[in-house]
């Protein structure tokens, strides 16, 4: 099995560029919710008044991505973001693998080293983090 983890220290994140490959693909691995659910902003140009996007905004047709702690893509008043990027099931998830594996150092977050490590099929595994870093652990072993 593969799993994608962050081995730098910052902590764990995925480009504009990966957030979007995701998006095109229409994958599962995003989760896609109303705007006045994730902000106190009620429209895209209400959050654009609201916050100071600077140098971090990266504009497409179809929306915005804000490259901020969470990657998050705008479009139609509707936030689309990483599921569950702390959870071990979202970094097992094939269509990351496939994206982190395509765009290499490219699919890395703003504090983010992405890796994906190979471990043993049909074992009980966690993340493990410190500052950022993270290495796969179960039982007794460890993967890095």
């Amino acid at each position: 099995m593969e799993v994608v983890i962050n081995v730098c220290f910052g902590g764990f994140g995925i480009s504009p560029k990966a957030l979007k490959k995701l998006i095109d693909m229409k994958s599962d691995a995003i989760e896609i919710m109303p705007i006045h659910k994730y902000s106190s902003s009620k429209t895209f140009e209400d959050m654009k008044s609201k916050y100071s996007f600077g140098d971090r905004y990266v504009e497409y047709e179809d929306g915005f991505i804000w490259d901020g702690h969470i990657v998050t893509f705008y479009k139609d008043e509707m936030v689309y973001s990483l599921k569950d990027k702390y959870k071990c099931k979202s970094r097992a998830h094939p269509d990351l693998i496939k994206v982190v594996k395509e765009l290499g150092k490219e699919a890395n977050g703003q504090c983010a080293k992405l890796k994906i490590v190979e471990i043993p099929d049909g074992i009980n595994w966690i993340i493990d983090e410190y500052d950022g870093t993270e290495s796969i652990q179960e039982d007794h072993r460890s993967w890095c």
